[in-house]
């Protein structure tokens, strides 16, 4: 049985606080951000899932292209939910529209969750001394 709220009360996620929720680590984020909408959707928010670089796409979720921004809207009062990206056609995986365009759309969602960053489906990685870039170590 799915007890809605749990992840949402575990991690003490203030949605009226902060409605836009970035999602980092080393794995698990899809899973996560799919799980909290799925709690989000039970409490009847409207809510809008996103990436900054790459992020599984889950064919079942309604998907707004950034072609078509202005249909989210639309899409949020059919459906509740949407998947706002572009979808990458070597692998099929979701990835990042314009910062400006999504910021946009705050007002249109109760939350927006957003994969903040890529693993490469690692377990790890950490940032280089000095760097901006991000060392990905496979086990």
């Amino acid at each position: 049985m799915k007890r809605y709220g749990y992840f949402l009360d575990l991690l003490k996620l203030d949605i009226e606080k902060y409605p836009v929720i970035a999602v980092v680590g080393g794995g698990g984020k899809t899973s996560l951000i799919y799980r909290l909408n799925e709690e989000l959707q039970a409490l009847g928010k409207k809510v809008i899932i996103s990436t900054t670089t790459h992020m599984a796409y889950d064919p079942m979720l309604p998907l707004v292209k950034s072609t078509c921004i202005e249909c989210v809207p639309e899409i949020l009062k059919e459906h509740g939910f949407a998947a706002v990206a572009d979808i990458e056609e070597t692998s099929g995986k979701m990835c990042a529209i314009e910062e400006a365009a999504l910021k946009k759309l705050v007002p249109f969602c109760d939350v927006m969750l957003i994969e903040a960053d890529g693993a490469k489906r690692k377990p790890l990685k950490f940032q280089l001394t000095g760097n901006r870039q991000f060392l990905i170590l496979q086990t």
